[in-house]
């Protein structure tokens, strides 16, 4: 995942048709305290790049791009439960439900989800959320590699 995520970087990132505001964040240290039935918002809080410094890893979790247009996006969420479990991983915009993918009777998995929004490039901005069904959930998992998001203007 890292390297595909420099390559992502690499093409990307510069050049004359770079594909920018872009980043590419991840959760560095498990999230405990998930609350069963309700969307979590997954606070992902470390950086591998953010070409505009459009993305909050410190405080809303959340990337605001200030250039409109469409933008593909995808989350990873992998969740440490000690039993079956069925989950939900969501990107939201401004707030409101927009894709989501839910993985059923599930455990030690990760669930992904991706999409194409149109943004506007000012107030418009996206999250990655969970909602779990099962209560013996302990965390949201870290090491980098396994609860991520990013996302990138497309040309």
């Amino acid at each position: 995942i890292m390297a595909i995520t420099k390559l992502i970087a690499d093409s990307i990132t510069s050049g004359a048709i770079a594909n920018t505001p872009s980043f590419s964040a991840y959760l560095s240290s498990d999230q405990s305290g998930i609350s069963q039935n309700t969307d979590v918002k997954i606070t992902i809080n470390a950086e591998d790049f953010d070409t505009d410094s459009a993305y909050d890893h410190s405080t809303n979790y959340r990337f605001t791009p200030q250039t409109a247009g469409k933008y593909f996006f995808h989350g990873q969420i992998k969740c440490n439960t000690s039993t079956e479990n069925d989950f939900v991983a969501k990107i939201k915009k401004n707030g409101s439900d927009t894709k989501n993918r839910r993985m059923q009777n599930v455990d030690q998995d990760a669930v992904d989800v991706s999409c194409v929004l149109d943004m506007n490039g000012s107030s418009d901005y996206v999250e990655l959320f969970g909602r779990f069904t099962n209560a013996n959930i302990t965390a949201v998992s870290e090491s980098g590699v396994t609860t991520f998001f990013f996302g990138y203007r497309l040309i």
